[in-house]
């Protein structure tokens, strides 16, 4: 039998707050793995379609036999082809989208704006 044995209560406000915490982290979580892995799931499938598009250009302009299926789909062949990518402009080949890869695929001609709706959503991970 445990002795001494303390209950903790706390009141709404503090449940409230515990709970936001936990939400955020949960948020942060998940964006992560979405940003900085390999799916990016905050991407309209039409940004997907543009960031494959660009990749097979950047691949037939270095005469490298690599095409990506441009379906605005994120799937493992995008990964693939995002790591032969960086592996080629001397980055990580992780798969990742951090903030060098964004910069070498704003370089290919993206969209500004997708380059920048991932770069908030990986800003938001720190809020």
């Amino acid at each position: 039998m445990i002795k001494n044995k303390k209950l903790f209560r706390i009141n709404e406000s503090e449940k409230a707050e515990i709970l936001g915490m936990h939400q955020q982290a949960t948020k942060r979580h998940y964006l992560s793995e979405a940003v900085l892995m390999e799916q990016p799931y905050f991407l309209e499938p039409s940004e997907v379609f543009e960031i494959q598009s660009g990749l097979n250009d950047y691949f037939k302009s270095k005469n490298v036999n690599i095409k990506v299926v441009a379906d605005g789909a994120w799937g493992p062949k995008t990964i693939e082809a995002l790591k032969k990518f960086q592996q080629m402009e001397g980055l990580e080949a992780d798969g990742k989208m951090g903030p060098n890869t964004m910069s070498k695929l704003k370089s290919l001609g993206i969209n500004q704006n997708i380059i920048e709706k991932i770069g908030s959503a990986i800003a938001d991970l720190f809020k």
